[in-house]
């Protein structure tokens, strides 16, 4: 279900309304076996401009959360340490991402 897609700031879907409180999912770009499904939330979900973003997207181009440009201190939303982001597997020179391990 479109409930369980996460948020990327460069997704691979995106949501569009179909009718009343429906909406559909549109597919954007090629989707590979066990690459993760995601869809842009908005500019403002995560903070003004995305500035708290932990997408992988953000965690890449040190955007975000990830930003330099944040002092320590700023805000009180602290990144998500997890196992499983620490032992996300390198492929290709990316990280290599699926749907568990966003938990």
């Amino acid at each position: 279900p479109a409930a369980y897609i996460n948020h990327d700031c460069r997704p691979s879907c995106k949501f569009e309304p179909v009718s009343g409180d429906r909406v559909r999912v549109k597919v954007m770009q090629d989707i590979s076996p066990g690459d993760e499904v995601t869809c842009y939330y908005g500019g403002g979900f995560f903070g003004e401009g995305n500035c708290e973003c932990e997408c992988l997207t953000c965690e890449r181009l040190q955007n975000g959360a990830f930003s330099s440009q944040r002092s320590p201190t700023e805000g009180t939303y602290g990144l998500r340490r997890t196992m499983k982001r620490a032992m996300r597997r390198r492929r290709g020179g990316l990280l290599s991402h699926t749907a568990n391990d966003r938990t």
